[in-house]
């Protein structure tokens, strides 16, 4: 039986949440918070083959790939010595295509445009400030910042970590941050201001003594250049530092002055996704390390496996039985997808006296390690082929 399902966030873990819901035939309410796209450059992600699964599972494969850029390669490369370290081929051959590198506002065009097609999903913008959950009625409630309320069978909430959704979930704490241990500067290059070899249809990691560099192109022409340090204190020297340390990047004059700053902070993992009739998805339920690259694929992941599930459900089986089997499911998925990018985190940017034994180890041992756990996460078993 159809229900009416509102979820809380228009990002892109809310969106493929409404999407893969509205696919099998419930009433959805989108809030957005108003903010909208901003107007400044977004930069970029990279989608890996789970998440072109998912968004093949949405409907929504075509519409995003319009905003993508193939890859071919990805490269781990010494920042001291320019030698590469790890070279692992993005080819069918080895099962990693689809790789590419999206435009972060493009993926988020393309799936509100899918959204707006749907007729069984209307948008409100509105700021919520209070959930709650009616377990004897069957029912969630929000109440809005103009004091009226919203009900409905269920609430999703994609809002963030520390969303009015975990709030509650968590029983109301705040949610607060274990540390923040490193700073990314987030910065989108014109590639007619960098090196043609910059530009080459590939990912690389420099991996440097106090931090590392990750760039790669997109299809607007610009390069996603993301420099992160070793700490939070001093982070704007370092990265500085970095991108002098560059071959190709440190002679270009790129400034840091008006960039995209984000702290990289650890946050407590959540124990559960579901109170009541409240659910989490995306960062809500599991902050995810950008090591890996699988922040948004873990939230398309989300969401198309809980649309899969509902498919292989027997005589329709209601949401209130198939959630928490999906819930315990991802939980268990997702646990060692952060464990990994953890991990990684501690490899791109080790204590500085160790960086030297770090890219020793790495290329010496590296590809008998990395594609193996890079190959797991990518064919992501919850999703069929």
């Amino acid at each position: 039986m159809p229900e009416h399902i509102i979820v809380i966030g228009d990002g892109i873990a809310g969106l493929a949440m409404t999407l893969a819901l509205a696919q099998h035939g419930h009433k959805l309410t989108l809030i957005s918070d108003a903010r909208g796209l901003p107007d400044r450059h977004m930069g970029g992600m990279q989608l890996a083959p789970n998440s072109w699964a998912a968004l093949r599972q949405l409907s929504c494969e075509d519409e995003v790939k319009a905003h993508a850029k193939p890859l071919e390669v990805m490269r781990l490369i010494a920042l001291a010595t320019g030698h590469t370290l790890i070279h692992l081929p993005l080819d069918a051959a080895h099962h990693r295509q689809p790789y590419a590198s999206v435009t972060r506002r493009g993926i988020l065009v393309a799936m509100m445009e899918k959204v707006k097609t749907l007729a069984n999903v209307s948008l409100i913008t509105a700021k919520v400030t209070a959930v709650s959950s009616d377990m004897v009625n069957k029912k969630a409630c929000l109440t809005l910042d103009d004091g009226k309320t919203i009900g409905g069978d269920w609430v999703f909430g994609a809002d963030g970590i520390t969303g009015i959704c975990r709030r509650y979930i968590q029983g109301g704490q705040d949610i607060k941050p274990v540390r923040s241990v490193r700073q990314a500067y987030r910065i989108a290059v014109p590639l007619s201001d960098v090196p043609e070899v910059v530009a080459s249809a590939s990912t690389s990691v420099w991996l440097g003594r106090e931090g590392h560099i990750v760039h790669y192109p997109l299809c607007d022409d610009h390069l996603n250049l993301v420099v992160t340090t070793s700490s939070v204190t001093g982070g704007e020297k370092q990265a500085k530092q970095l991108l002098d340390q560059h071959p190709w990047l440190g002679g270009c004059g790129i400034l840091l002055d008006d960039v995209l700053v984000t702290p990289l902070t650890e946050w407590p993992r959540c124990d559960s996704w579901l109170r009541g009739r409240v659910v989490v998805t995306g960062d809500s339920a599991h902050q995810m390390p950008p090591h890996l690259a699988q922040g948004a694929g873990q939230a398309l992941a989300d969401a198309a496996s809980l649309s899969q599930l509902i498919s292989s459900g027997k005589n329709g089986a209601p949401l209130q039985d198939i959630l928490p089997v999906w819930a315990g499911q991802r939980m268990r998925q997702i646990r060692s997808v952060l464990d990994a990018a953890s991990a990684a985190g501690r490899v791109f940017s080790p204590p500085p006296a160790l960086a030297m034994m770090r890219d020793a180890a790495v290329g010496f041992g590296g590809m008998a390690v990395l594609p193996r756990i890079l190959d797991r996460i990518w064919s992501d078993q919850s999703l069929s082929r």
